[in-house]
Formats: C-alpha cells, structure tokens, sequence
C-alpha cells in the first residue's frame, strides 16, 4: 500500500478520475492492481543514479478505474463483474461469458416488455399496458436536444400522446413477434425516433403502401430485423470479436461524447471558468461534432449511469450496429472523436 505523499502515475490517475466526478483513494488503487483489475503503471529509468519516472495513464486505464470505482459505490464484492461492461473497457472477457452476458440481457428485455407471452391474446394485452405506461416517457432525448437548448432553439415539439403510444406498441410488438408489427405503428416508431414531421411520415406510408402493391412489404423486414428473435440469433451466431468490437465502440463513443458536450456546452453558453487542461473541450469542439454526418445517429447514445438500463443500451445498440451492418461507419466516427479529442492533448 502507498506510504507518505502520492505521485506519479497513482497521483495523475486520482486526478483524471476526479475531473470526471470519481473519487478514488490511493490505497483502492493499489488494492485493484495487487488484484490485477488495474494493470500497474509502466516505469522508465532516467538514467544511472537519477530513478525511474512512471506514464501517465491511457484512456483505457482511466476507464477501468471509473468502473471499478462506480462498482466499488455499488456495493459489488469484486469491481467490474459485469461482462458487458468488462467488453465495453476492453478487458478480457471469455466468449461463455460474452454469450451468457448477451442472452440474460435479451431475457431481461424479454421480461420487461412482455415478449415471453409470445402470440397470444395475454401477450397483445400485455404489451399493450406496457405501451401505454411507456408512453409517457416515449420523447427520445439525445446531445443535439441538450446543444440546441444551449443554443437558444425551442425545444421540439411533444408528439400526441396517441401517437406515442402507437410508436411505443410498434416498438413492442416488433422486438417481440416481428411478423405481428403494423407497419403504421412501425411508421410512427421511426417517425418518433428521427424526429420526423407527417410530411415525412406520409411519404413512408406511402412507399409502404406501394410496395405492398407490389407483394412485398419493407416495413415487415424490419420488424423481423430488430425481433427479439432476430437479436437473439445474432448475439448467438456472431464472433465474439464482432460482439466485442460494437460494444467497444458503443462504449466509447457514449464516454467521450459525454465528455466532450457536458463540458463544450459551458464554453457555448459563456458560463466556463479555467478548467485547465480540459478547456479544450470547447464549443468549436462540439460545433465539429455536429457537423460530422455520423453526428444524427450517434448523439443519441447517452449511456445511463445505472448499471441495468446502461447494459441494456450497450446490448441493444451493439447488435443493433451488426443487424444495420455499419459496425465499419461506428468505428470511423468513434476514430474522428478520438482523434478530436486528442488533438491538442
């Protein structure tokens, strides 16, 4: 255990987690890397007679301590349990556990939104109360909603309690059975989500009814793309370096941002004192990121600071990335914030 003044790396690691509100004391540290949670700080020699001198901490190392800590709060005997988190942070994670981790986060959604009762009149019914109470908390916020706040812009409008509740029900009825999803309430779902008005939602509805024409049926596709059955089948088929690599990046992308627009914002609204070496968090920082294409879908990963929901997001999201395919446009965006943020570091 540490003895007298801290410094080196334990004193640059105590100070990187304190400017993301975690306090940790010198001892917990080294009582995670006697333990092997934390991986110890790599030392070079100055020279004969002159000691050794210790790196600062990677982002990675941070990381790790910032869950370690938040499990320590929690109570939990041994910090950073959870697989799905340990995947997040890039610590090793066996593909039994990978893939037990996936399936009890799926039976736990499954749980929650009635899916267990599958094609019957109780699991309609069900699903139907769960909508309803859903609905009241349907309005999807994202970092675009906090900036534009920031900026002076009127809040978007609230959608139509019916509406909401027809979004949320196509949304229940999709994950749970995908061939019992309507495709107007699928309509209303993508319409809620991307914040479309009824110009918009109109025209869906009319390249569904064309197609329909046609035979075919586009909307039903993707209601069997985001099925509980479909994610299933992918959390049990895909490599586990494919899983591993869209939480990663899920992960990532959700710290950094959280960073990046919680403190950028204080720069746009003219409110920030010197914050020292995170003044580079500033507006022009934020304004790159909203520029950036990726900018729509990823601003709306805001990853819950309760361990539940927050593992249910990085499961959700994750195999959402490898259904939609773009695991490869995640990872570039997640390299530019990188990069961003790095820059002048």
């Amino acid at each position: 255990m540490p003895r007298g003044p801290v410094g080196g790396a334990t004193a640059a690691l105590i100070e990187a987690l304190a400017l993301r509100g975690v306090r940790v004391s010198p001892y917990q540290i080294e009582r995670w890397r006697a333990s092997g949670d934390l991986p110890r700080p790599v030392r070079h020699g100055l020279g004969r007679g002159r000691g050794v001198v210790s790196e600062e901490p990677d982002e990675q190392t941070i990381q790790m301590a910032v869950v370690l800590a938040r499990a320590s709060r929690r109570g939990s005997r041994r910090a950073g349990t959870h697989a799905i988190e340990r995947l997040g942070i890039g610590r090793p994670v066996n593909e039994h556990e990978v893939r037990a981790a996936f399936k009890a986060v799926l039976d736990d959604l499954a749980r929650l939104t009635g899916a267990d009762f599958g094609d019957t009149d109780e699991g309609w019914q069900a699903r139907d109360v769960i909508a309803g109470r859903a609905a009241r908390e349907a309005q999807p916020v994202g970092w675009q909603d906090l900036v534009a706040a920031i900026d002076g812009q009127e809040p978007r409008p609230r959608p139509p309690r019916g509406s909401q509740r027809t979004a949320v029900a196509g949304a229940m009825h999709a994950f749970s059975r995908g061939d019992e999803a309507l495709a107007d309430d699928l309509i209303e779902m993508f319409g809620l989500i991307g914040d479309l008005d009824e110009g918009q939602r109109e025209e869906m509805r009319r390249i569904q009814r064309d197609a329909e024409l046609r035979g075919e049926d586009p909307f039903g596709l993707v209601a069997e793309a985001i099925s509980l059955r479909n994610l299933r089948w992918v959390a049990t088929t895909a490599s586990t370096d494919m899983l591993r690599r869209a939480t990663q990046v899920v992960y990532m992308i959700g710290t950094y941002q959280s960073i990046v627009v919680m403190i950028g914002v204080l720069d746009i609204a003219g409110s920030r004192s010197d914050l020292g070496r995170l003044n580079r968090f500033d507006s022009k920082m934020v304004r790159t990121l909203q520029a950036d294409p990726m900018w729509p879908q990823a601003s709306t990963v805001i990853l819950s600071p309760r361990p539940r929901p927050r593992m249910r997001q990085l499961v959700l999201t994750a195999l959402g990335i490898l259904i939609a395919g773009t695991l490869p446009a995640w990872e570039a965006y997640r390299d530019r914030l990188l990069e961003l943020v790095h820059h002048e570091h």
